[in-house]
């Protein structure tokens, strides 16, 4: 059974981390079949830039070379091939140095002009299951330029626990059963995680 952590901890009495509450689910017998990562998936330089310029790219069709204000560190050029956003827009960007998921952001040169940074569609940042073909606008939320995207999506960072439940089990099919159990591990008590149920 597929249990978020982000979910669970709000059954125990003291939020664990996911290492924590892996090693307490096997040291109470339970094997862990799989995780896997959901949410907002940046770390490191990410924040809310604002298009200043927009002009194309010279030696492509779909290119667009950009300066972006991006608070601090002044404004960049950034190349880009979406085509969904416009000038004074205020969009995702990953700075030098940046993560997203696995990969971490270099300067590059794109078809001979340089590109110090990148905007960001709503998948690369692990806020969309499935793939965007355009920036993430962020005009509604009105944040301020320079803003780290840790503020505004960190809280939607999660970790799904593919959990193994033995078939004499059925008591822990549910949160509130596996919350029970942990409880045993983290301090708590049945009638406690019962009062955090509600």
């Amino acid at each position: 059974m597929k249990f978020s952590l982000k979910f669970l901890n709000q059954y125990l009495p003291v939020p664990q981390t996911f290492e924590a509450v892996s090693e307490a689910l096997v040291r109470l017998g339970f094997e862990i079949d799989g995780t896997e990562s959901c949410g907002y998936c940046g770390s490191g330089s990410l924040v809310v830039g604002q298009v200043k310029t927009k002009v194309p790219h010279p030696n492509s069709d779909h290119l667009s070379v950009c300066t972006v204000d991006v608070g601090q560190a002044g404004s960049l050029q950034i190349v880009c091939g979406a085509s969904n956003f416009k000038v004074n827009d205020k969009v995702p960007v990953a700075l030098e140095g940046a993560r997203l998921g696995d990969v971490v952001l270099k300067e590059t040169v794109m078809r001979g002009v340089e590109s110090c940074g990148m905007m960001c569609s709503a998948d690369e940042l692990g806020l969309s299951e499935t793939r965007c073909h355009g920036l993430l606008i962020l005009n509604d939320r009105n944040p301020a330029v320079g803003t780290p995207l840790e503020e505004l999506f960190g809280d939607t960072k999660d970790i799904i626990l593919d959990v193994a439940i033995p078939s004499n089990r059925g008591d822990c099919l549910s949160y509130v059963g596996i919350a029970r159990e942990l409880c045993a591990i983290f301090g708590g008590n049945g009638n406690k995680t019962a009062k955090c149920v509600g």
